[in-house]
């Protein structure tokens, strides 16, 4: 019998801290639901921000070129030129950074 109570007992408790930590887990949700949105909306002004800044540089960039070269279509193309090299570097970095996270070391001793 005190075999069983001690089992019971022991059933119980792991019962108990499940509860709890399910509590937490809710409570922690319910924390992060209430701060996600001022999140999101500091997000999107963010992106708005580095997206204006972003516009002027590329049209300040394309008028000292048309200044400098006196042609319209050079500075356009000067402008698209260092768009396309940003772009080619970000896809590079992004190429890196999925790499890194794929756990390649891992998955190779599985297989």
């Amino acid at each position: 019998m005190p075999l069983l109570n001690e089992l019971e007992g022991y059933v119980s408790s792991q019962f108990s801290a499940i509860k709890t930590a399910l509590a937490m887990i809710k409570l922690e949700a319910r924390l992060a639901g209430l701060s996600i949105y001022p999140l999101l909306i500091n997000l999107c002004f963010l992106l708005v921000c580095l997206t204006s800044t972003w516009v002027i540089l590329m049209v300040a960039l394309g008028y000292l070129l048309f200044y400098f070269f006196g042609s319209l279509l050079l500075a356009l193309f000067g402008v698209f030129l260092l768009n396309v090299i940003t772009v080619t570097l970000l896809l590079v970095y992004l190429r890196f950074n999925l790499k890194q996270m794929s756990f390649q070391k891992t998955r190779a001793l599985y297989t």
